[in-house]
């Protein structure tokens, strides 16, 4: 029969976020919305130790913080180069 061409003729082409010692510059969105909130949940439990105790404002804000804490450092980490 008749051959057929080979699947690798074509030049690939990789994102430029996949190229070497690039960050993905769109991880700047979601950075941007998560660093208020964690600010805010900073502020919240704060303010919160003022009303409460010690350990009912850690009962409470240790979680938060960490949850947004992620968040932020999910984002911030895909801003770094891939090579590193």
């Amino acid at each position: 029969g008749k051959s057929q061409p080979s699947p690798g003729v074509g030049v690939a082409q990789v994102p430029t976020a996949e190229t070497a010692m690039q960050g993905d510059i769109s991880a700047l969105f979601p950075l941007a919305l998560t660093l208020p909130l964690l600010i805010a949940a900073i502020l919240l439990v704060v303010w919160l130790r003022s009303r409460w105790g010690g350990w009912q404002t850690w009962l409470v804000g240790a979680p938060l913080i960490l949850a947004t804490l992620w968040a932020v450092s999910a984002s911030a980490v895909q801003l770094l180069p891939n090579l590193l």
